[in-house]
């Protein structure tokens, strides 16, 4: 078990070349650090002071929860809880505030606790970790750009400079949209001089992760390095800017034992004498003990096999937060959910309507999402999935152990949406198709991605510009509106 000290946090708040700042973030001035572990920084659109809304609806709303539901280390299921009583904040206030219908935030979560650190994340907001000279990104922003990058169609240097490097896949706009999912990760490894920056994008914009490490570089210490960064973004950044700055002053590896250390004491071990083997009495105990724990294990393995007779769809999924528990790693991507468009002045589109993935903490209680009936699966169609076979060496699909879908595949990849993309054995190129094994889409390109959330962005041969198609197979416009 660790105890960690933190050093007063630095904070970098400014409204860029807007006209108001829909950036929020906590703890504000008030609260003091060593009583809150946990630090959190959200970056809101919308417009016309939805965005404002939003970011500290969000902010709040997880404060509030965390407050009102303590617990020593936050477990996704935790998170997925507090991610569904926000979203339902959201549907409430948008129930009696209709115009602000399409305002969105995303959400940068850090928290310290015993046994080390928890970083949530959903949209483009950072997190930031400065150690023995090294700037590190520790996520992995949920963007349309961040798509194409992972996907290995455009550089990072291109990506840098993409007309649409603002538009995001992730943002918290309630549950009525369907929801969205959080990455969380947790790094085990913590160590004293740490520096953690939360961030929202408006940072990222003036100083890109290599300006950070030049500026990390020459500024080591955290006051310098503060007033660096804050001094470059009031210089270079358009946007609103904000982040937490917290330092590790100190870390103890202690034992759990001292949180119970008073009772410990004050209790004095006493000496049991151990029953004879011969002793009659003694043994007909330990007989009826054994007798006691057969019949438990029987009615516990008769619980087990009963709930695994539950069919797939009257289950209660477990929650769906994305995590990562190795350290200095990045999150994988999941499927993304929909993507809120932002105007030039880093606004989304008014007509944005999200199509996310929901938190699947579906219990009746307070603290989870409402179930949408009119959606509910009762008789889950069987999972397909991909195989290869031995002596082709090609794909096809199968349902647990029948073969659904022949080889003939050089390449497949899991139903998502039910589409999945494959690759023509004869022609070499990309296509989609459905759980029947017909062509919807193609085979016709050279580069594709799987479908999320009703988009998938491809690449036709001879040509270097990656466009994106619909479900439909409609070619969507240079600046894509979700339908």
């Amino acid at each position: 078990m660790l105890k960690i000290e933190l050093n007063p946090r630095k904070l970098i708040f400014g409204q860029g070349q807007r006209k108001n700042n829909e950036d929020y973030y906590y703890p504000g001035e008030e609260a003091p650090t060593e009583r809150t572990p946990f630090f959190l920084v959200c970056d809101g659109m919308g417009g016309a002071q939805k965005g404002e809304v939003a970011s500290r609806m969000a902010a709040e709303g997880f404060a509030q929860f965390f407050e009102e539901n303590p617990i020593d280390v936050p477990t996704p299921e935790y998170l997925s809880r507090a991610l569904a009583v926000v979203e339902q904040k959201f549907d409430q206030y948008l129930e009696e505030h209709q115009t602000a219908k399409g305002m969105g935030t995303t959400l940068t979560l850090l928290w310290f606790h015993q046994e080390g650190i928890t970083i949530g994340h959903i949209g483009d907001s950072r997190v930031y970790r400065f150690r023995g000279g090294e700037a590190k990104p520790l996520t992995e922003d949920h963007s349309f750009v961040g798509e194409l990058l992972a996907e290995g169609l455009i550089t990072e240097e291109e990506a840098e400079r993409h007309p649409k490097k603002n538009v995001i896949t992730r943002a918290i706009q309630g549950a009525y949209t369907g929801g969205t999912k959080m990455t969380v990760q947790q790094l085990k490894k913590v160590e004293p001089d740490d520096i953690y920056m939360l961030c929202s994008d408006g940072i990222t914009e003036a100083c890109p992760t290599p300006i950070l490490q030049d500026i990390y570089t020459a500024n080591p210490k955290l006051e310098d390095l503060h007033q660096a960064i804050e001094r470059q973004c009031k210089e270079r950044s358009q946007d609103n800017f904000t982040a937490l700055l917290i330092q590790v002053a100190a870390v103890e590896t202690v034992s759990p034992v001292p949180e119970a250390e008073d009772v410990t004491m004050a209790v004095q071990p006493v000496a049991v004498a151990q029953p004879s083997v011969s002793d009659p009495v003694a043994a007909a105990k330990r007989s009826g003990q054994w007798r006691a724990l057969i019949v438990v294990l029987l009615v516990a393995g008769a619980a087990i096999w009963a709930i695994n007779q539950i069919p797939d769809g009257e289950k209660k999924p477990t929650a769906q937060i994305q995590e990562n528990l190795e350290e200095d790693t990045l999150p994988p991507e999941p499927a993304q959910p929909s993507k809120p468009q932002r105007n030039p002045d880093n606004t989304p589109t008014t007509d944005d309507k999200k199509d996310t993935v929901p938190i699947s903490d579906t219990s009746a209680s307070n603290d989870s999402a409402p179930v949408d009936t009119n959606t509910a699966v009762i008789s889950p169609l069987p999972e397909l999935m991909p195989y290869q076979d031995e002596q082709s060496s090609l794909y096809g699909y199968k349902s647990d152990t029948v073969i659904k879908i022949k080889a003939r595949f050089s390449e497949a990849s899991p139903f998502s949406e039910g589409l999945a993309k494959v690759k023509d054995a004869d022609k070499g190129l990309y296509g989609f198709i459905d759980r029947s094994g017909a062509y919807v889409f193609g085979p016709e390109f050279e580069q594709a991605t799987d479908f999320k959330n009703g988009i998938a962005t491809v690449q036709e041969p001879g040509s270097q510009n990656a466009y994106q198609i619909d479900t439909e197979g409609s070619k969507l416009a240079e600046e894509p509106k979700n339908q």
